[in-house]
């Protein structure tokens, strides 16, 4: 079980049980939604194939992310300078910073979309590859906006997802509940056209989520979101370590921040520990 306070209104960190507290600050993900819906069907877990789960020969199964001494930059700009950082199974890092610090690169490097000028990313013990089979099952990026199929409904988006991405792990969420739980249920025979901004947002994180995944890369998850949907977010994350997934998050949410471990991203400056 999480130890992760009370479900609701809670900001205690949000990490699983036995997850390791671990911090070493030296411190356009956009397409069609099948193509989307590839990116991830692994689930992270020590006992992953115990349970059915997607295992890559050779991974690490103790730790999910490690970024050592990461520069980053666009032709003559550095972004990121001497970024280091490990994640652990079970533990979600929030990027925090102002607009122009770099977080957004910082998580397109990791989802293999961006090369860094110096220094290593690693996903369980293996380089960053976006064109790998491997790395593509374990890692699922919400980035950038998504292109929506307008022929098919909300529900037909969440169902492909899982369609494109068995075997599914009998824990993981099934469509259905994905939509109650996001508030969706009500307009699941709509296409997501129709859909309000903050609708979409939750649709798009239905996506995410439905993906079994190792590790969740999200970029201001709580964009468009009300305060409910914030919380949403949190509880979905809450069960998402539980099941000894890992995710970075950048965000601007004080309370997303704060059930995480924070992390502050300062441009061309080394990191440091929030709080």
């Amino acid at each position: 079980m999480a130890v992760l306070g009370k479900a609701h209104g809670s900001h205690e960190r949000l990490r699983a049980t036995g997850a390791h507290e671990h911090a070493r600050e030296d411190d356009d993900q956009t397409g069609g939604a099948a193509d989307d819906a590839r990116h991830g069907s692994g689930h992270y877990n020590s006992d992953a194939s115990s349970q059915g789960l997607h295992v890559e020969p050779g991974w690490r199964t103790d730790l999910a992310i490690s970024i050592a001494r990461l520069t980053l930059g666009y032709g003559d700009h550095i972004v990121v300078a001497g970024f280091s950082l490990e994640v652990r199974p079970g533990e979600a890092v929030a990027l925090r910073g102002p607009n122009g610090a770099g977080k957004s690169t910082l998580l397109r490097c990791v989802a293999g979309l961006h090369v860094p000028r110096e220094g290593t990313v690693t996903v369980a013990g293996s380089p960053v590859d976006e064109r790998a089979a491997g790395f593509r099952r374990a890692v699922v990026a919400m980035l950038d906006d998504v292109a929506w199929y307008p022929s098919l409904t909300v529900r037909e988006h969440v169902d492909l997802v899982q369609m494109l991405n068995q075997p599914l792990a009998d824990s993981w969420w099934d469509p259905p509940d994905l939509l109650e739980l996001l508030a969706l249920d009500t307009v699941a025979d709509d296409s997501p056209v129709r859909l309000s901004s903050g609708q979409r947002q939750r649709l798009t994180l239905a996506m995410a989520f439905a993906r079994p995944s190792r590790v969740l890369l999200l970029d201001e998850p709580e964009r468009h979101l009300d305060t409910a949907g914030r919380q949403i977010v949190i509880d979905l994350l809450r069960t998402y370590l539980d099941r000894n997934g890992a995710a970075l998050i950048a965000t601007h949410d004080p309370d997303l921040a704060e059930a995480c471990r924070a992390v502050e991203v300062t441009a061309s400056k080394r990191p440091r520990e929030a709080g």
